[in-house]
């Protein structure tokens, strides 16, 4: 792992994953790199209006707002408890989503960590349709944590699945990911159907885990009419450190299962979420 991101607005959520990348940096190596957007709401009504030659460094209010937040940053990065790991930042000014995708790919990011306050989704700068886009569309795996976390003490990971073989773009991840952390993988099917039987859809999951080559793990059928909950609850079960799931950019209904219930997992459940994105 040679870098993490982690967008920060500084509320107590983005600190917590600050945190948990910290550990998880001390242990891989890795840089931390902290991005905080300043979102310019005259850039769009400017451009609206057909002044195209606006910057935001000739608004009085964002070069204060810049110059204070980097006296922020440098207090932050500069604490003695991050002295054991390379810790940088950047400062962007303009759409949150679109900022914090250009420096994933201009820093090569090898994992996202973001902090989420729950099922009232993510806060500041990932509220809403930015945190889920991000999500989405991201070009590495994005950690969403709930709180401060040790995201080394991983040794029981649920990966819910809708057994799609487009899926297998992001299973070298996720076995890296298993791999990493020695953990054991649950393999779990959420299914609501009266005309399927457990049977058939575990030998459904079985022939999945086959084909992709999974090591140490087990494989479940649950049936509930709430797969969300589903997936919540068995992670609970099984005592599982973490939950993964593979998120889609596309939309409709060819994303379902990796769109809406994905977003409420990650959303609704207490444990670190482990999120991938189908090309």
């Amino acid at each position: 792992m040679k870098r993490i991101l982690v967008p920060l607005d500084f509320s107590e959520e983005s600190l917590n994953a600050l945190h948990s990348a910290h550990v998880l940096a001390q242990q891989t190596s890795a840089e931390i790199m902290l991005v905080h957007v300043i979102e310019d709401p005259h850039t769009t009504s400017f451009n609206t209006m057909g002044i195209v030659d606006y910057t935001p460094e000739e608004n009085v209010y964002i070069v204060k707002l810049m110059e204070r937040t980097k006296e922020r940053m440098e207090e932050l990065v500069n604490k003695n408890e991050y002295e054991d790991v390379v810790l940088k930042y950047t400062i962007e000014v303009g759409h949150p989503f679109e900022k914090i995708s250009k420096v994933i790919a201009e820093h090569n990011s090898s994992l996202i960590v973001m902090g989420s306050k729950g099922a009232s989704g993510l806060v500041n700068v990932l509220v809403g349709s930015v945190a889920d886009r991000v999500v989405r569309t991201a070009s590495c795996p994005v950690i969403t944590v709930k709180g401060q976390c040790d995201l080394c003490n991983v040794k029981s990971i649920v990966f819910a699945s809708d057994l799609r073989l487009e899926q297998e773009s992001i299973v070298g991840e996720l076995k890296n990911m298993q791999k990493f952390y020695d953990a054991h993988l649950h393999i779990v099917k959420a299914y609501d159907s009266e005309w399927i039987k457990e049977a058939e859809v575990k030998s459904r999951i079985d022939a999945f885990a086959e084909k992709f080559g999974f090591d140490n793990y087990s494989t479940t059928a649950v049936k509930d009419s709430d797969q969300v909950d589903a997936i919540i609850e068995f992670a609970d079960e099984v005592g599982a450190d973490m939950i993964a799931l593979a998120t889609h950019q596309k939309r409709g209904l060819e994303s379902l299962f990796t769109g809406f219930i994905s977003k409420n997992v990650v959303n609704k459940s207490q444990k670190p979420i482990w999120t991938m994105a189908i090309k």
